[in-house]
């Protein structure tokens, strides 16, 4: 399964993927997982909401005149190229509904009295694989789930950690912070950080400013774990690749029986 891509195949594979539809026919021209794909695709979407929401929420009128013609909440996020769940909520802000209450529909769809609006939310919450509340929910029982595996792989190879959770109220800590420093790959090693996702270079520099930074001061080097891989040759600053290993899911395969091996000064 491959997980790992140049820059230029990445931004080649960036320009074909815009819809789900999309995921298909770029898995068989590029070969990368479909999971990966899934996640790219979902990181464009991200960006381009971070873009465009204010232009779009400023024109929630237009949205909603467009409905009353006609229009679905799915066929108007398609138009505006904006998460369904975000244009279902501004269509709905303007006849009325309160962030509040809007939450509560999306919680109870079958429960929502008007026949329009229950069947074409549903509708338009099935399709939104990013910011729907099933979405949010299944995005977070992946992170935990991935987490796992590398917590049974830690102690089926004869690793001693603490989890974020041991350390709670401490200072920010990785997800697995090791009680003794170990060399993997030549590198000694004080923590493991997992990310159930793909990232490309703009990815990791963010959560290297928001979290590994942190923990490369607090601890020393550490491996991050994009399970569902990364761009291999993404230009990064040479602080960030002189003190991680990035690594994706195969590396728990091709590594399983590999022995803790202390560092040498210990």
């Amino acid at each position: 399964m491959k997980l790992r891509v140049t820059q230029k195949e990445y931004e080649q594979i960036l320009h074909k993927l815009n819809m789900p539809e999309d995921v298909e026919k770029v898995y068989n021209e590029h070969g990368l997982a479909k999971e990966a794909l899934w996640h790219i695709l979902a990181q464009k979407i991200v960006r381009q909401t971070l873009r465009t929401f204010h232009q779009v929420k400023a024109r929630s009128g237009e949205l909603k005149q467009r409905w009353e013609h006609g229009m679905t909440m799915l066929e108007i996020s398609k138009m505006c190229s904006l998460a369904p769940t975000l244009c279902a909520s501004f269509i709905l802000a303007e006849k009325g509904f309160s962030k509040v209450r809007f939450r509560e529909l999306v919680r109870n769809v079958p429960a929502i009295k008007d026949e329009r609006i229950r069947k074409e939310l549903a509708e338009a919450l099935e399709a939104d694989f990013v910011y729907s509340e099933k979405a949010h929910i299944e995005q977070k029982a992946r992170g935990i789930a991935h987490e796992k595996k590398i917590e049974h792989w830690l102690r089926e190879n004869g690793f001693q950690f603490w989890t974020e959770q041991d350390r709670a109220g401490a200072e920010k800590t990785p997800d697995f912070l090791l009680k003794k420093t170990v060399v993997i790959e030549g590198k000694e090693i004080h923590w493991f950080e997992s990310k159930a996702y793909f990232a490309d270079g703009v990815e990791i520099k963010k959560s290297y400013n928001k979290q590994f930074k942190h923990y490369v001061e607090l601890f020393g080097p550490g491996i991050v774990v994009y399970w569902w891989g990364f761009v291999e040759d993404a230009v990064l600053p040479p602080e960030i690749k002189r003190h991680i290993i990035f690594v994706d899911g195969s590396f728990f395969e091709k590594a399983h029986n590999m022995p803790a091996q202390p560092a040498p000064h210990q």
